[in-house]
């Protein structure tokens, strides 16, 4: 046993989980983290300078990093500005440890704010350290629950006394953990025996595959079985984009995602399934038809058959339980088998094909009108943007030319939010900078994202994080408008286009470019489209923190 203070007791922890960075905003109540920070030279403080910054840094660097972040925020009134991307880092299973500092014990009478009910509706785990004999054991805990899968969100805050009074400490490294736990080899054999039966298919990834390491074994499964892959979330590269039975990704329980899966009869679920977050009255109990088998992999048992009729539920890590299906299933096949898969396969090239080309034909269609086009943008972009570069995604209604413009075949080389939540962009792009310094990082952010916490721009430039911004600036809420035409079209059946949008118009310009000069970042406007290209080589290449203002065409 050794005795310390607890704020000290509280960075001989972090050490020992490895934490290089401390993404954070202090206030009166982080004093004493503050006062002892000085004393641990090894620890980069990141400051930013809004609390959704820090935990979409957080979320990033988590994931390109594989291990848990650390953040540390101020007290209540702090806390709750990260509050919104908390919600998108539960939702995705992000490994964050965040924590704040909170009043001493003593002032419970006076009002005292119980911070871990303020958020342990967004953790999977939360938990306060009111004595300092408490501080070692609950970090300890708190990573673990964080990097155990399925993984998410841990909380820790800190009373004042447990930071400055004296503890008694026994310290140990964090435990080994693993993911590879395994399926029973029953719900592998039924698996094995649907795919085998299966006259159509279809894959559903999520990212579990990235989390899992999954990415060979998907694929190959895929090859095996011939099933088209759709994505019910693409924030990382879950599957090759430019693979042929690759069909972009689906939202589950819309109309249009109905009518895909109805030309399928067995689906395989991989992880959290999202479902494009329906957010409107009468959500579809069902996206599957009755008479489809769903198999669903996960390692999280809440997602098996909790929420959807599961004919084969399979909790395990999906890499294990993907190598052992595709294992499986090649031993059996036969030669009508692999040419059933050989059929299918070849029509999902001329599918592929197809798309490329009109995908090339909407480019050219769109590619001089004014104000620029989203295509004509992501595509320009991704002709001069370096093949090796990360790229991440929060463009939001421009997400889709992104996503037909670029290639996607290699792990870590695409990034983006999930959950819901505007924001994530402008931070999780600094976590993917710091994670990969060696990497380009570009970051797509649609403006009404990047607004949310456009003070990442400050701690790019006090770090000097060489992060180049594409801001697609077109001052609407265009995703709003989108869905509000869905609403009025699926769920009020109106047919007249009598709607006034109202809350979702900017009114003039917003000159982010301004606002970027002002906080030290390298800014262009770009309103011609020729000058995407150059500019944008000339921002990559300066290898400081840049960002280009681009005016799109935000019609419907």
């Amino acid at each position: 046993m050794v005795k310390m203070t607890g704020r000290k007791a509280l960075f001989e922890s972090l050490k020992l989980q490895g934490v290089e960075y401390i993404f954070g905003n202090p206030g009166t109540s982080e004093s004493p983290i503050m006062h002892e920070l000085q004393f641990h030279p090894e620890f980069k403080y990141v400051l930013v300078f809004q609390e959704g910054v820090a935990i979409g840094m957080a979320d990033a660097y988590s994931r390109a990093t594989g291990k848990p972040a650390f953040v540390n925020l101020h007290i209540e009134t702090g806390l709750g500005n990260a509050v919104s991307l908390m919600h998108n880092a539960k939702e995705g299973g992000s490994q964050i440890v965040l924590s704040a500092g909170n009043l001493d014990v003593r002032e419970y009478d006076r009002g005292r704010t119980d911070l871990v009910e303020m958020v342990e509706q967004f953790t999977k785990f939360s938990g306060e350290a009111s004595h300092p004999d408490q501080v070692f054991g609950l970090i300890n805990r708190a990573f673990h629950e964080s990097a155990t899968p399925p993984t998410g969100p841990a909380f820790v805050s800190f009373s004042a006394n447990s930071l400055d009074d004296i503890g008694n400490y026994e310290f140990f490294p964090p435990s080994p953990l693993t993911y590879e736990n395994r399926a029973s080899t029953k719900t592998i054999t039924n698996a094995i025996s649907a795919l085998k039966n299966a006259k159509n298919p279809v894959f559903i990834v999520g990212d579990r595959i990235s989390q899992s390491l999954a990415w060979k074994e998907i694929v190959e499964l895929s090859n095996i079985s011939g099933a088209a892959v759709y994505a019910s979330s693409y924030s990382e590269m879950n599957f090759p984009n430019d693979h042929p039975n690759y069909k972009g990704e689906i939202r589950l329980g819309y109309p249009e995602g109905k009518n895909i899966m109805r030309q399928h009869d067995v689906v395989i679920g991989i992880g959290k399934l999202a479902t494009g977050y329906w957010m409107f009255s009468n959500p579809s109990p069902s996206f599957f038809e009755p008479k489809t088998t769903f198999i669903h992999i996960d390692v999280d048992s809440a997602n098996l058959g909790s929420y959807l009729k599961t004919d084969i539920p399979i909790l395990s890590d999906p890499k294990t339980a993907l190598e052992e299906i595709t294992n499986g299933l090649s031993d059996s096949i036969d030669g009508e088998y692999k040419e059933s898969v050989s059929i299918r396969s070849k029509q999902y090239s001329i599918d592929k094909s197809k798309v490329k080309d009109d995908w090339n034909s909407r480019v050219a269609q769109k590619y001089n009108i004014n104000p620029i086009s989203a295509e004509r943008l992501m595509s320009d972009a991704a002709s001069v943007i370096p093949t090796n570069s990360i790229i991440v995604n929060d463009a939001v209604t421009s997400g889709n030319s992104l996503m037909n413009s670029f290639t996607f075949n290699k792990p870590g080389s695409i990034y983006g939010g999930r959950g819901g939540a505007l924001g994530w962009g402008m931070g999780g792009a600094l976590g993917v900078q710091l994670a990969n310094p060696d990497k380009k990082v570009i970051a797509f952010c649609g403006d009404g994202s990047a607004l949310m916490t456009i003070q990442g721009l400050l701690t790019a430039a006090k770090d000097n994080i060489p992060i180049t911004y594409v801001v697609c600036n077109n001052s609407i809420y265009r995703v709003l408008k989108v869905n509000m035409n869905f609403y009025r079209e699926n769920i009020l059946k109106l047919k007249d286009d009598n709607e006034q949008y109202l809350g979702m118009e900017f009114g003039n310009r917003i000159d982010i470019h301004t606002i970027a000069k002002g906080m030290n970042v390298e800014s262009w406007r770009i309103d011609d489209p020729k000058d995407i290209k150059p500019i944008l080589s000339e921002a990559i290449n300066s290898n400081k923190p840049s960002l280009l203002d681009v005016t799109i065409d935000g019609t419907l």
